[in-house]
């Protein structure tokens, strides 16, 4: 038996494990996944991880943020796993370069990468219109829009009525429109592996934002 802890535990992601495992065992005869949902109060939190690993009763497989990873792998929680993929030449190459990185620590691999995935730009043509905008605009044949222009266009989408907004255009910081998102997608940098050093505070982003291209989940 396969014990497999996951902290994404959402019913669309838990139904689409469930077919996964089903897969799987279709194609190991012999083997089965007991699938366990360990839903956690926010990233990088391993505190149900980290006591079942002290008292011996971990999982076999723990599904995390990839870029987690070399934070748990740092606390002594996870296998290392190159002996492994030593065993299987060209292994890294069925995944992308970036995502493959993520999951090492200090050169050796410590997770595989299960997807990935991209940030885009969806805007309602039909309230841009309202407010005397050709959607146009946004089309990537024009390429991306700065971060300024994105900021006009939302002054003429937002409505107040007595004080209150009744329509807002775009706000930054929904979902997961995190302000690392922000300065990552444009070309801040916040350490430098060659120094092991902070670079936050000589960091400096571009005004532009970039539409990234479709990509697999990681």
């Amino acid at each position: 038996m396969i014990t497999y802890w996951t902290t994404i535990t959402d019913p669309i992601t838990m139904k689409a494990w469930d077919q996964i495992i089903a897969g799987f065992e279709k194609a190991n005869p012999g083997y089965r996944v007991n699938l366990l949902p360990k839903p956690t109060i926010g990233t990088g939190d391993a505190t149900d991880l980290i006591t079942a690993v002290r008292g011996h009763t971990g999982p076999d497989v723990y599904l995390v943020d990839r870029f987690t990873t070399a934070q748990y792998a740092a606390t002594g929680i996870l296998t290392d796993l190159q002996p492994y993929v030593n065993k299987s030449p060209g292994m890294s190459s069925n995944y992308l370069k970036f995502a493959w990185d993520e999951g090492a620590y200090r050169g050796d691999s410590y997770g595989i990468p299960n997807d990935s995935d991209s940030r885009a730009l969806f805007y309602n043509k039909t309230l841009l219109r309202k407010a005397g905008i050709n959607p146009d605009i946004l089309s990537p044949t024009h390429g991306p829009p700065t971060v300024s222009e994105l900021m006009k266009l939302n002054a003429k989408l937002n409505r107040t009525k007595n004080g209150a907004y009744t329509q807002i255009g775009l706000i930054p910081w929904l979902t997961q429109g995190f302000w690392s998102t922000w300065t990552l997608e444009n070309g801040a940098t916040f350490f430098d592996n060659k120094t092991c050093s902070s670079t936050c505070c000589r960091s400096r982003s571009s005004t532009r934002s970039r539409r990234k291209p479709p990509g697999p989940r990681s």
